[in-house]
């Protein structure tokens, strides 16, 4: 499939267009002795204008020079706000830094208090289990050992041991 006859087709059409509405204009409009464009609001001069591309280096208008006091007074107020800028952008910084600086410790104060606290409650609750097994082991050991009235009587009852004496009637 060959486009190449289309798209010549195509440009053939449109360099007709432009030519018949009247964009394109066959002489040279710039250096003919006839004006091409109305010039009313310029006078017309004897030679024709030529306009050369500007070099390599930018061209920029000259600005009128200003009083020298003037300028010395904007430079001196210039430097004067700079220092001031300056001062108050250091300052903002210290100011930050130590906003941060004091952020910080505070964090690490509350750290070392909330392990502080934490330590403290674990070695509370240690004590408190060695203690309830120290009373657990001696309730224990001391539990006075009581007779059982159902079983046997009083006096055959030895509390040392908890244990009941045979009764004679028992006996072989």
């Amino acid at each position: 499939m060959n486009h190449t006859p289309s798209f010549a087709r195509w440009l053939a059409l449109g360099s007709l267009a432009l030519l018949a509405s009247g964009c394109v204009s066959t002489g040279e409009p710039y250096y003919s002795d006839g004006p091409a464009y109305p010039t009313y609001p310029y006078p017309r001069a004897a030679e024709p204008i030529i306009i050369h591309n500007p070099g390599v280096q930018p061209v920029y208008p000259a600005y009128p020079a200003p009083d020298w006091r003037q300028s010395e007074r904007e430079r001196e107020r210039w430097e004067r706000e700079r220092r001031e800028r300056e001062r108050w952008e250091r300052e903002q910084r210290e100011r930050e830094r130590w906003a941060h600086d004091r952020d910080r410790e505070q964090r690490e104060r509350e750290a070392r208090e909330r392990e502080r606290r934490e330590r403290e409650a674990r070695d509370r609750d240690r004590e408190r289990r060695e203690w309830e097994q120290r009373e657990r082991d001696r309730r224990e050991r001391e539990r006075p050992v009581q007779p059982n009235q159902g079983r046997c009587a009083y006096d055959h009852y030895n509390p040392r041991t908890g244990q009941c004496l045979p009764n004679s009637d028992r006996l072989p």
